[in-house]
């Protein structure tokens, strides 16, 4: 169990307490039986140990017997480079009184009747030695213990993961060093259980040797487990069988979930109407029920899915294609590879058996999303590389890394393929189907389709494809799945702070649980009761009394539903012309933002170089209808770089690029096409920035604002062709403009005079920046026309007579302002040159 060094006296600290609170509430307990409670305290997550320990105790007042902790710096956290520390995990253990320890590293006094003798090792690895690759896998996983425990599959997904390798060939001196530790595992825990009793395991694991076996075990002499849940507020299982046949232990987990879920789901019309609709709006925002450092894959509004598709198309290779897309999603190809039941060997076996169908089923066409963390965390042979050299002849199959937004995936994707990942969740959540290719947690449960054979699978991909609907009832199960998993089922515990290693604003967990328990008793903690229900006849997952409590009181008034109101995402945003949005952090921009910015400040949204901001929305007159065109969008972009290009496309369509020439606040104009505002005034935009040499570089995002370009009449009206918000002084409106000013203006303003009028504050200059005649330059279409100097506060007027400028050859007039001198006023962040007081056609 890991303990941060800055951490350590917070850590003792808390050792102290517990220790004295705990011994108090333990005196009044009586051990009157002989077995006792296995708490697992194998991981480095302090998460996990906390979580064992209290569920322990809860499990020691429900038995009346000792606590055992399980200790043990096993090959999985040694070959995977996970800081445990045993004697961390034995003091923990100590404040919550347990004496006794199971140590894995220990010897069994001796071999136990039903166990493995090193002969009975050595005869193992032999025989595997002797085993040619054809057969491996398949000899491995036939494997069973005499007391039936499924040996051979823990040892198969340990491997994988110790050596993160999805290859079992390729690792065989880990295969027989796991062999050998698996049984020595396997005498222990079993030696442990003919000496005395185990009633129950409390356990964040059951996978892998150290958990999956020791579980596996202790179930078939007769106890249970319960399992938490190891993300978000508390859930927890009770298992109390060991798996037969083609069983996994997380196929238990799976048919208590397709039960309950299904009884909870005739009830759904019991629901309050109110309390959905939040709920609805609140996971929406793609944060809510998500711990803080989550990164939502953010699920794009319905109105714009048809432009972020085109874009989609459009990057992929693929542009205006009419064929459906399908979408493979990756696993991490070592961790957990045969979680439950599926249809083939393993995760890299999948993926090659769906390419091949990929490339024969040209009548579709294929992404394979990637999964990042198969780059060296769970994967070193760079497999994935591997299989992008190989198959990049197939011009209907694209491996898929960053290249597109998340919204845009989601957008262009007709059917999403997983074995057993969480989007097939999200796609169903946003009306798209899924099929699966092996079971889990999530297959069961109505909203997505599974396939049980390889040739179903090949089936249901090609000849049956268009029998894959997401129909109202799977999608009104996604939407349900929500209520059930993280607000029916879930707990907030009044002992145990919710799941993350580092709580929001970087508190120390330790300090966070001794608050807990100084001002909490831990019968009343609703986990607490929770458990006992489960092990006294109630459903074997835990339920939240407080929803059932809701749910009743509400029955009435939400009868008249009928049906569960979806949660789908929010609506695209309208943004009426003329209003200027904000992307700071009390701005309403964020609503428009399809990307994450890395982060935000009391100006805008700053994103890192590499990243590019996604806006959505609707641009309508007064938040009403749709507005016409053409209009002219400003944005407001911070570049920290000089001579950095501003790359923005629009719907897909990319524009031409503008070079900022310093460092500061800019203004980009784009004229939004009429083509554009006949899709319904729908835009999607897409913003990055890049120095000279084409590296991206990071920029801010403070504002957008939209105007009619044909209606330019005073400055009010054509705020986004400069830089910020409008002032006043009594009656008279201004505007401060930064260092430089870009606007771009139609065809059609050939012939026409601008006439630009405002005041320079050279005295501020002269402070500021020490000067000696303040400049201000007006260009048009690359030609100085005009040049205002002056080294007095005064008033100036620019006339601008399009005539003489000509027209660019892209048929676009482009003017730039530029000024010698500009500033930051004592408390502001804005850069200040010069003052606009009104512009209108001459």
């Amino acid at each position: 169990m890991l303990v941060e060094a800055a951490e350590r006296e917070a850590f003792l600290n808390f050792i102290r307490l517990n220790t004295a609170l705990w011994s108090i509430e333990d005196s009044v307990l009586t051990v009157s039986s002989d077995g006792v409670v296995l708490v697992d305290l194998l991981s480095h997550d302090v998460h996990q140990s906390i979580r064992s320990l209290y569920v322990g105790k809860i499990l020691q007042r429900q038995f009346n017997c000792r606590l055992v902790g399980l200790v043990g710096n096993m090959m999985f956290s040694k070959e995977l480079g996970f800081d445990y520390s045993k004697q961390n995990a034995v003091l923990l253990a100590g404040s919550f009184g347990i004496a006794d320890f199971l140590n894995l590293e220990d010897l069994p006094a001796s071999v136990p009747t039903n166990g493995f003798s090193a002969a009975d090792t050595e005869a193992a690895i032999a025989s595997l030695a002797a085993c040619p690759d054809e057969t491996l896998s398949d000899f491995l996983l036939s494997w069973r213990a005499t007391d039936g425990c499924r040996i051979g599959e823990y040892i198969y997904e340990t491997v994988l993961r110790v050596a993160r390798n999805p290859f079992l060939t390729n690792v065989r001196d880990v295969l027989y060093r796991v062999t050998a530790e698996t049984h020595h595992i396997h005498n222990l825990v079993n030696a442990t259980c003919m000496a005395t009793p185990i009633v129950a395991f409390a356990s964040g694991h059951m996978s892998y040797t150290q958990w999956g076996m020791t579980v596996d075990i202790i179930l078939r002499r007769g106890g249970k487990a319960v399992w938490y849940d190891s993300t978000g507020n508390f859930s927890a299982y009770l298992i109390d069988r060991a798996p037969t046949g083609h069983e996994t232990l997380d196929s238990h987990v799976r048919r208590i979930d397709k039960a309950l879920f299904n009884e909870k789901f005739k009830e759904r019309d019991k629901l309050d109407p109110q309390f959905v609709a939040k709920v609805r709006l609140l996971f929406s925002s793609d944060f809510f029920l998500r711990p803080f450092w989550f990164e939502p894959a953010k699920s794009p509004p319905a109105a714009l899915a048809p432009i972020l598709r085109k874009i989609a198309l459009r990057k992929l290779g693929w542009p205006d294609d009419p064929k459906p897309v399908v979408c493979v999603f990756f696993h991490c190809l070592s961790d957990l590879p045969r979680d439950d039941e599926q249809i083939y060997l393993d995760y890299y076996v999948w993926i090659v058996e769906t390419l091949k169908i990929a490339r024969r089923d040209t009548t579709k066409n294929w992404i394979f999303k990637t999964h990042p963390s198969n780059r060296g965390t769970y994967d070193v042979t760079n497999v994935t590389e591997q299989l992008k050299v190989e198959w990049k002849g197939c011009e209907n199959i694209f491996f898929l890394d960053d290249e597109l937004q998340k919204m845009e995936l989601y957008s262009v994707c007709d059917l999403a393929v997983t074995v057993r990942g969480s989007i097939s969740y999200e796609m169903s959540v946003f009306g798209k189907p899924a099929l699966l290719a092996g079971r889990s947690v999530l297959s069961d449960l109505g909203f997505c389709y599974v396939a049980n054979t390889a040739s179903e699978y090949e089936e249901l991909l090609t000849t049956k494809f268009d029998t894959l609907k997401l129909t109202p009832e799977m999608q009104e199960r996604a939407n349900f799945y929500l209520i059930y998993d993280k607000i029916i089922c879930r707990l907030e515990s009044t002992f145990m702070p919710y799941w993350t290693y580092r709580l929001t604003g970087g508190s120390s967990i330790w300090n966070a649980l001794s608050e807990r328990i100084l001002y909490n008793i831990s019968d009343l903690d609703p986990v607490a009761g929770a458990i006992r229900e489960m092990f006294e006849g109630g459903p074997p997952r835990t339920i939240n009394a407080r929803f059932r409590g809701l749910a009743k009181s509400n029955s009435t008034q939400s009868a008249e539903t009928g049906k569960l109101p979806a949660l789908e995402p929010t609506g695209a945003i309208s943004i009426p012309i003329g209003d200027l949005i904000s992307f700071g952090l009390n701005g309403s921009g964020g609503l428009a933002m399809l990307s994450k910015p890395s982060r935000v400040d009391s100006t805008g949204s700053w994103f890192a170089a590499g990243q590019s901001a996604s806006l959505g929305f609707i641009l309508s007159e007064n938040g009403h209808g749709k507005t016409a065109a053409p209009i002219v969008l400003g944005l407001h972009i911070f570049t920290p770089q000089a001579h950095s290009e501003i790359c923005i496309s629009v719907n897909g369509d990319v524009q031409p690029g503008v070079v900022a020439q310093g460092s500061g606040a800019r203004v980009h104009n784009i004229e939004l096409t009429a083509a554009a505002a006949a899709q319904g005034g729908i835009y999607v935009l897409d913003v990055a920035l890049r120095n000279p040499a084409g590296s991206p570089v990071p920029f801010r995002l403070d504002a957008m604002q939209a105007a009619p370009l044909a209606n330019i009449r005073r400055y009010p009206d054509v705020q986004p062709f400069f830089g910020h918000r409008i002032e006043k002084d009594g009656n008279r409106e201004f505007v401060w403009m930064p260092l430089g000013v870009d606007f771009n203006l139609a065809p059609d303003w050939a012939g026409k005079k601008l006439r630009i009028a405002g005041y320079i504050p050279f005295s501020m200059h002269l402070q500021k920046n020490q000067i000696a005649a303040f400049k201000l330059d007006a260009v048009v279409n690359g030609r100085l026309l005009k040049t205002i100097e002056t080294s007095a506060d005064e008033g100036f007027e620019i006339l601008l007579d399009f005539d003489t400028a000509g027209i660019g050859d892209d048929g676009v007039i482009s003017v730039k302002l530029r000024a010698n001198s500009g500033f930051k006023p004592d408390g502001d962040d804005r850069e200040l040159s010069f003052i606009v007081s009104e512009i209108q056609a001459a």
